[in-house]
């Protein structure tokens, strides 16, 4: 919910307006830099004893490199369907990991001399992970803009919103839409296009011609030996086994009662 003042004091109104306006990852970029800046002035890692522009350089380098990663990092797994728990789990890991050869380098480049003590640096990283984290858990991970303007576009032929979208299942040469309020489309096309017209939105193939968006799954239910997973509000469809090893890992299988 946006922030809002009774009062009218204009420095505190631009304030908050600035950051109920300003999108998630550009206020997690703004909190990079500004530990990159208390860095610079720190010196952590040994680089006080640079001068004050190569120590400049070494932070925003540093942490800017690593944003990046981390942003490509969760934009690409999220839009696969990994969960944001796990994508930090191990991305934390793997980050800790390089740290030292990426401190390491870093200092060759603006200072001319590596790294010394690596065991101090992998600490330090974990600070760094620490408040990585914690930046991502005040302005959560929202999609790219771009995927936003996919996902308000239209399905093929249709007025049908992709994210209204809740599954496709194949019938002969058409296409049924099960849609997020109950209802139901038939289109005229091939399930592989229909499925490629989806590619903005989270989803998962759970059988032969069948595919459901991550955002309307509903529970599943193991009947008759076999798993049915509900897509929207009343669409129950049935779950290959070839396909059941991948629905686990995502989490879409748990078994209740």
């Amino acid at each position: 919910m946006p922030l809002r003042i009774a009062a009218k004091p204009d420095f505190a109104n631009g304030a908050l307006q600035f950051a109920n306006r300003t999108p998630a990852r550009l206020k997690r970029l703004l909190l990079v830099l500004a530990v990159a800046l208390v860095a610079a002035v720190a010196g952590p890692f040994g680089t006080l004893a640079i001068s004050t522009l190569a120590r400049v350089g070494f932070w925003l380098s540093l942490c800017l490199f690593n944003f990046a990663l981390w942003e490509v990092w969760f934009a690409w797994l999220l839009k696969r369907g990994v969960h944001w728990r796990r994508i930090l789990l191990f991305g934390s890991l793997a980050l800790l990991l390089v740290l030292p050869f990426e401190v390491d380098l870093a200092l060759r480049a603006f200072a001319g001399t590596g790294a010394a003590d690596h065991l101090g640096i992998a600490l330090g990283g974990a600070a760094v992970v620490g408040l990585w984290l914690l930046a991502t858990a005040l302005f959560p991970f929202r999609p790219t803009a771009m995927i936003e303007r996919r996902a308000v576009a239209r399905f093929p032929g249709t007025t049908v919103r992709l994210a209204d979208v809740a599954a496709l299942v194949a019938e002969d040469h058409y296409v049924r839409l099960h849609l997020a309020d109950g209802t139901e489309r038939l289109v005229l096309c091939r399930f592989a296009d229909a499925v490629r017209a989806m590619s903005a939105i989270a989803g998962e193939q759970i059988g032969r011609g069948r595919w459901v968006a991550d955002a309307h799954r509903g529970p599943a239910v193991y009947r008759d030996r076999r798993w049915y997973l509900r897509a929207g509000p009343s669409a129950w469809l049935p779950v290959s086994r070839s396909r059941q090893g991948v629905l686990r890992e995502r989490g879409w299988l748990v078994r209740t009662g």
